[in-house]
């Protein structure tokens, strides 16, 4: 004998409940791209990714300025702008210059380095040299 519920709802109504509603609870959609925050790079991040640039790379001479992201202190210029010994950096653009002058030099005598600082996807500030440029002197006198 049928129950009272299902003689009184047919099941085409029932059904057509199930469908228009829905059956499960409403998932909350989730964050728009714009409304995530992105945490701004910091004076010591960059440092640590500048670092690791110049300890891992192929040019001897972007290598020797390690030495100044190692131990100069980080001097802050204008607002988002620091310098670190030969190096240049804007936080807020990501960006970075490194310059090394050799007086007397030939060949080489001026040389800068310029890049980017950006994100990897594991969440870790990788700097990329993006622009390098090395300018002839004059010969030194004898």
């Amino acid at each position: 004998m049928p129950s009272s519920f299902q003689s009184a709802v047919p099941p085409c109504v029932l059904l057509g409940a199930l469908l228009l509603g829905g059956c499960s609870r409403d998932e909350p959609a989730p964050p728009a791209a714009d409304a995530v925050t992105v945490r701004e790079l910091t004076a010591e991040e960059a440092r640590t990714a500048l670092l690791e640039l110049a300890k891992t790379a192929k040019d001897d001479w972007l290598g020797s300025l390690a030495t100044d992201l190692a131990n100069d202190r980080i001097e802050r210029e204008n607002g988002y702008r620091i310098r670190i010994g030969r190096w240049e950096c804007d936080l807020s653009e990501k960006w970075f210059n490194a310059t090394l002058v050799f007086p007397k030099a030939h060949f080489h005598h001026h040389n800068t380095w310029s890049g980017v600082i950006e994100r990897s996807p594991r969440g870790k500030w990788v700097a990329r040299v993006t622009e390098e440029t090395s300018a002839h002197g004059s010969p030194p006198d004898e």
